[in-house]
């Protein structure tokens, strides 16, 4: 395991994969299903056209870490 700069549990898979498919298991990345569901298509929109749009009047911004009134 050290040889391989790799976990246990990831060389332990390896030997599974190996055991249950041969090389074949090996030579391709096993699937996973995304850790993050990607964001929907009319979200982005809308953040989109928010960040193009003209800044909101009386809200605060922070610019170089100190709070600022844009009026």
């Amino acid at each position: 395991m050290a040889a391989t700069g790799k976990s246990k549990t990831c060389v332990w898979r390896w030997q599974e994969r190996f055991m249950a498919e041969g090389v074949d298991g090996l030579l391709r990345d096993k699937t996973r299903p995304p850790g993050i569901a990607p964001l929907k298509a009319t979200l982005v929109d809308k953040v989109v056209a928010l960040t193009l749009g003209p800044p909101d009047q009386g809200l605060s911004e922070i610019l170089c870490g100190r709070p600022v009134i844009v009026r």
